[in-house]
């Protein structure tokens, strides 16, 4: 997210061999990034660290990376409903491992898990992914994160879950649709994109998007919206 009236000084080191194996690339990363407010003041800084980033000529890959965090906010913050987190110095270390097998397979699989410190207290991250396609016209998917979080000021848990399809009807016309639902808000989401590129470099997309309250067990539709788009490319 951009920041407004701070300065930023990052910088980052990479070596990434290809060796003649089974192993088509392997990175080695090392990156950091300062924010500072005007008066020199820090206000946040990042140490991250991967040793271990594989690439396999199958497509599958693996990675891991540390990070090392610091955060000093300005004033204090309602970080999730009723857990308020005060004006300090947080410093936190966290460890993050990602596996994806390649999408080129008919069935791929992505798994990622982070655990460490955050802020005053503990974070766990999981998140799974199942991606399918069936054919040539049509691919689905569906994720699901969780963030377990544990603080001295309250524990709390959120939930992420997301399903896509998307159908090539032809070469210039796709359907790529996305549904989505979290615990906090207790909403589900509907976008739904009808794409047809009419020409080279043109396009014209009809959007739908629709979003549902959760009330009880019964989900409540809201907002309901639909644009249409026009992309022209004038060649001279």
């Amino acid at each position: 997210m951009p920041r407004r009236g701070v300065r930023k000084y990052s910088e980052q080191f990479s070596f990434s061999p290809r060796p003649n194996t089974w192993i088509r690339q392997l990175h080695f990363r090392f990156n950091s990034a300062v924010f500072t407010r005007v008066g020199s003041t820090v206000e946040s800084a990042q140490i991250v660290f991967t040793p271990f980033h594989v690439i396999l000529d199958s497509g599958d890959y693996l990675w891991m990376h540390f990070r090392r965090e610091f955060d000093r906010p300005s004033e204090a913050f309602e970080i999730h409903e009723g857990v308020v987190l005060e004006v300090d110095r947080y410093y936190w270390t966290r460890g993050v491992i990602y596996l994806q097998t390649s999408e080129h397979r008919p069935v791929s699989l992505n798994l990622r898990y982070s655990a460490g410190d955050y802020y005053s207290g503990q974070l766990a991250q999981y998140q799974a992914g199942l991606s399918v396609r069936l054919d040539r016209h049509v691919s689905l998917s569906v994720t699901g994160s969780i963030n377990d979080v544990d603080l001295p000021e309250g524990d709390f848990i959120t939930r992420l879950y997301n399903f896509r399809a998307k159908v090539n009807l032809s070469s210039e016309l796709s359907w790529s649709n996305l549904l989505q639902y979290d615990n906090l808000s207790r909403s589900l989401g509907l976008n739904s994109r009808l794409r047809w590129n009419f020409r080279p470099g043109s396009d014209l997309f009809l959007v739908l998007n629709q979003g549902w309250d959760g009330d009880g067990n019964t989900l409540i539709p809201t907002a309901k919206e639909i644009t249409m788009k026009v992309e022209y490319t004038f060649r001279f």
